[in-house]
């Protein structure tokens, strides 16, 4: 490789700053120029291979010399010099997916909505008693349970022999509606002084089938009825006197059962034994046997303390004939004392001289070996004949 040296003769320009326009002389390999020999070495000279931070060297420009162009990248953008190869800045932008993070969408609280019904206090869910005739098997007739019934008592003096001369009238007589009238003990049916008051005729439609209302085509008017026996004296609005009752004629007794519920079906004034009563009968029904007034209009009071027949059966049979009519019976509890519907228990009831019949009471003064008196309609329940003291006025304890 060839070497270059500057001569010495340039030393005293360059520690003066003077100006030199002497050129300096390069001296070659090959000793002082000859004829045909040039200033300068013409052997080929280095490339300039210094680095600088901001351009290419001054020699590069105008000696002619063959030094390559700077190529040093820059530090701190795009080289500008000719030839620069430098990759320019590529970094890469930032390509970082955006935040998508997704979105709460549960829905805004906007409070949990009361959707239970306003309380309008504890609701009364028994059912309305519309009258509606006890289809069942089990007979639960129809029970005052308030308050505690005690029993009535008979004050027959001590000694008396049960059944010897019967002296309790049961509703018929009493002070208080709805007992009322005037006792009219009689043996038989052709003993009674009531008119006819077309009780017949309404005995005629009863159905044949048991809980079959017949509405009738041509509604019977009944005139002059006698009541002789009533339900207790509830407390509801319409009594249970008021809508269940017993009304007779010459020809026999019929029980009046209305929908208490139907304000025209059922009387405008309070029922009471011996009273005598007109009325219209548009529907009838049987219920175990028994024929039953369901529905009348056109209730009439004609007047009231009657006499009332009383059927004695103390020392006689009770039969199917006496069906609804009003009997007296007084003899003792000799057996029975089971549950049959309800609050009511069933007992044997001894009378005359080996008769037994049904007597059905909640009462809570009947007991094995008392001697009673029931009087009031008789029932029958299941083909069996019973006195059922729906009324606790029906029965007394006599001893």
């Amino acid at each position: 490789m060839t070497s270059v040296r500057f001569a010495t003769a340039m030393l005293p320009c360059l520690v003066l700053f003077a100006a030199c326009s002497e050129t300096p002389v390069a001296r070659g390999r090959g000793g002082s120029g000859g004829s045909g020999g040039s200033a300068f070495d013409t052997g080929t000279l280095p490339s300039d291979t210094s680095s600088d931070d901001a351009s290419a060297d001054a020699d590069d420009a105008g000696d002619g010399s063959a030094a390559l162009e700077d190529t040093t990248l820059d530090d701190s953008s795009n080289d500008t010099a000719a030839g620069d190869t430098a990759i320019d800045d590529t970094t890469v932008a930032d390509t970082a997916v955006e935040d998508t993070t997704t979105p709460d969408t549960t829905p805004t609280d906007t409070g949990t909505v009361d959707t239970t019904p306003t309380d309008t206090g504890t609701v009364d869910t028994t059912p309305t008693d519309t009258g509606a005739i006890d289809t069942t098997p089990t007979d639960t007739g129809t029970v005052d349970t308030t308050p505690t019934d005690t029993g009535s008592v008979d004050t027959t003096p001590p000694g008396y022999i049960c059944g010897s001369a019967p002296t309790y009238t049961g509703q018929v007589g009493g002070l208080f509606a709805p007992a009322g009238g005037n006792p009219l003990p009689v043996l038989s049916r052709s003993a009674f002084t009531y008119g006819n008051a077309n009780l017949s005729n309404v005995a005629l439609q009863f159905p044949v089938v048991d809980g079959v209302i017949a509405t009738l085509d041509a509604p019977i008017s009944v005139i002059g009825a006698v009541v002789v026996a009533t339900s207790y004296l509830s407390s509801a609005a319409v009594p249970a006197s008021q809508s269940n009752f017993w009304v007779a004629d010459r020809f026999g007794s019929i029980e009046v059962r209305l929908d208490f519920t139907n304000a025209a079906n059922v009387p405008p004034f309070p029922i009471q034994v011996g009273q005598r009563l007109n009325f219209t009968v548009s529907a009838v029904n049987s219920y175990q046997g028994m024929g039953q007034i369901q529905a009348a209009s056109n209730w009439t009071l004609v007047s009231s303390g009657a006499g009332v027949h009383l059927l004695e059966r103390t020392n006689s049979l009770v039969t199917s004939a006496d069906l609804s009519e009003l009997v007296r019976v007084e003899g003792t509890i000799t057996g029975g004392g089971a549950a049959c519907g309800g609050t009511s228990r069933c007992f044997d009831l001894s009378y005359g001289t080996s008769n037994i019949v049904t007597l059905r009471t909640a009462s809570t003064a009947a007991a094995i070996g008392q001697c009673v008196t029931f009087v009031g309609p008789v029932r029958q329940f299941a083909g069996s004949l019973q006195l059922d003291a729906i009324n606790f006025d029906w029965l007394a304890t006599v001893l």
